[in-house]
């Protein structure tokens, strides 16, 4: 999406910028005046170009750039609209289909441990756009760097969106920016382990379990497991296993 937005847009956001440090003085359009300080706005523009045309169950994500009067920020934004699953028969999958607030913390979740990053999350510090209840800001430490949750019900109807809109922003530079534990060298163990393939032939009606039975019975305190490493049958005798010390 483009980084400029417009005085509507923002204020249907509830967002007050600097006109003077966020306005261009020469803009190609009224709807292209403002650099945008979330991309907010932007996807909220293309929910209602697509709530517009009767496609209500919407999925975006973009990772862009926000602007504040001294610096510019890369953030990781999505929003969900709609019904969560391509399609829902009974009325408890509908229920499970709509509650869009834990959908979009199920995909934050899952970003959070692809990012290896450990956060909290609480009610202070609300943005204006975010819904009072069902929404929490996020933080790294004691630095916020986002906000999840329902838009406020106020800003959707500025968008002409009468559906619940969740939405989630998160500032990657504040992540990128955190404080990072140094890497340790870690000795390498004097006694590695090994694994060791072992056949022999047993009658093709033995189990295994008689023939780990007898392994675990005889084996040296220096082998830590036994498993079956592969079956061959030829004139109904062999067996792989595995050792490992």
């Amino acid at each position: 999406t483009y980084p400029m937005v417009s005085q509507a847009s923002l204020d249907g956001c509830l967002m007050a910028v600097d006109s003077t440090s966020m306005g261009l003085a020469n803009p190609l359009s009224p709807e292209l005046a403002f650099m945008r300080p979330s991309l907010l706005p932007s996807l909220l523009q293309i929910c209602q170009h697509h709530h517009a045309r009767q496609q209500r169950d919407c999925a975006f994500f973009e990772v862009g750039t926000a602007f504040s009067p001294d610096q510019e920020d890369q953030v990781c934004a999505f929003m969900l609209t709609g019904n969560f699953f391509e399609s829902a028969s009974t009325a408890s999958q509908r229920d499970v289909n709509a509650l869009l607030n834990q959908h979009c913390q199920g995909l934050f979740s899952q970003w959070l441990a692809f990012a290896k990053l450990s956060v909290r999350v609480d009610r202070t510090d609300l943005d204006n756009w975010a819904h009072p209840v069902q929404s929490q800001a996020v933080f790294l430490g004691q630095k916020k760097i986002g906000t999840i949750g329902l838009i406020h019900p106020k800003v959707s109807a500025a968008f002409g969106i009468t559906e619940p809109v969740a939405y989630c922003e998160i500032s990657l530079r504040a992540c990128v920016e955190r404080p990072r534990e140094m890497p340790r060298y870690m000795p390498f163990s004097s006694f590695p382990h090994t694994r060791r393939d072992m056949a022999c032939l047993v009658p093709h009606e033995l189990a295994y379990s008689e023939i780990k039975a007898i392994i675990d019975k005889c084996r040296h305190k220096t082998v830590i497991d036994v498993g079956v490493f592969d079956v061959f049958v030829c004139f109904d005798w062999i067996l792989n296993f595995v050792e490992r010390f």
